[in-house]
């Protein structure tokens, strides 16, 4: 029976260091590690497993094709031991039971910390332990029971176990510069706005909400004239601020705004945006069920 080697996790942490910081020495003080034995490390690993995975130069290291491949697994482990350090470090004799919260931006602005404040108060034995992540990985996420609760933007999944439910509807709002004519308007109608050159965000990294915006305009009756893709709500509103277009967002992100921009409500109606809740409901851990207990509803 082939027995798993424990050093390949040491390694493979050492190896994610060195390809993040681009050398050994950086790596090195990183990780307060003096660079032979970290060399070493990196040496023993490629010649364990015959595979070759970083490139050595004068000016640094980078990965090679194989590294390549094999990164998103290795960020996946360090993601775990991130996690894994935070719970040794708040876990207590009191401790019951740990709870990994997987939730978008604007979800740990305003939704996670009042979830955070009740299971303080009903679960004092549980330690919740929360990191950011985009919708369209929540539904690996709990697939594989490295989330116990995903909040995002995100509407269904291809796997049957994984339950949502709605935390959050709002609408859409129109973001302009403040020095825009539409700036001071009361409302505007999205149909209005087809000559204007428009900021959004990508598919790639929630790909429901991508689709549900692309839905108000095509309900508007044309297509946007897409000046930039960016890839969050943020980026979105930056753009804005510096007058390279207009952007539709969440009435949520557009609660605190700088100066340099306004927003405007939307006169047409039915134009819903949605943040969910969404678990596993296979996973075994008993104290989920406490937790989602305690979710707000929409």
């Amino acid at each position: 029976m082939h027995r798993f080697d424990y050093r390949l996790i040491r390694q493979m942490l050492i190896l994610a260091a060195v390809a993040d910081s681009g050398s050994f020495s950086r790596a090195s003080r990183l990780l307060a590690i003096s660079q032979p034995p970290l060399i070493s490390q990196i040496n023993e690993l490629e010649s364990r497993l015959r595979v070759r995975f970083l490139i050595r130069g004068r000016t640094g290291v980078r990965l090679t094709p194989a590294g390549e491949a094999l990164m998103p697994e290795i960020e996946a482990l360090v993601s775990q031991a991130e996690a894994l350090d935070y719970s040794a470090r708040t876990i207590s004799d009191k401790t019951r039971g740990v709870i990994r919260i997987g939730a978008v931006y604007e979800a740990m602005t305003d939704i996670v910390p009042h979830i955070l404040q009740d299971a303080a108060a009903a679960l004092p034995d549980v330690s919740v332990f929360t990191e950011e992540i985009d919708s369209s990985e929540a539904e690996y996420k709990l697939s594989q029971n490295e989330l116990h609760l995903a909040i995002g933007r995100f509407e269904r999944f291809k796997n049957k176990d994984l339950k949502l439910r709605a935390l959050l509807r709002e609408k859409p709002v129109l973001i302009v510069p403040s020095s825009d004519a539409a700036s001071g308007a009361a409302s505007v109608r999205l149909s209005d706005l087809a000559d204007r050159d428009w900021i959004v965000t990508g598919r790639d990294k929630s790909p429901d909400y991508g689709d549900r915006i692309t839905g108000f305009f095509r309900a508007a009756g044309f297509s946007p004239r897409v000046r930039f893709t960016v890839d969050s709500i943020a980026r979105q509103i930056a753009f804005v601020c510096c007058r390279l277009g207009v952007a539709l967002v969440p009435e949520s992100s557009a609660r605190t705004l700088p100066g340099a921009v306004r927003a405007v409500p939307l006169s047409e109606g039915g134009f819903e945006l949605v943040i969910s809740a969404a678990w596993n409901e296979r996973c075994p851990d008993s104290v989920l069920k406490k937790l989602l207990a305690l979710l707000p509803k929409a």
